[in-house]
């Protein structure tokens, strides 16, 4: 993970999402700096064949400034 932020991270915000219910990748990307959004990211694509949706989360790591 520490490679990949270091590729990405430099001059751009990394922005992901995690299923709501996940707690342990929840906190382990707020150890890496990532904090959650509170946007709603519900779209179809996300459900279960049932038709429950998938709830998720919307997570953030803001650029670092590059001199």
């Amino acid at each position: 993970m520490q490679k990949a932020l270091g590729w990405l991270e430099a001059g751009q915000d990394i922005i992901l999402k995690v299923v709501s219910y996940n707690s342990l990748a929840i906190e382990f990307y707020k150890k890496m700096g990532f904090k959650e959004t509170g946007k709603d990211v519900s779209y179809r694509g996300t459900q279960l064949p049932s038709g429950i949706e998938i709830p998720r989360i919307e997570m953030i790591k803001k650029a670092t400034l590059v001199k």
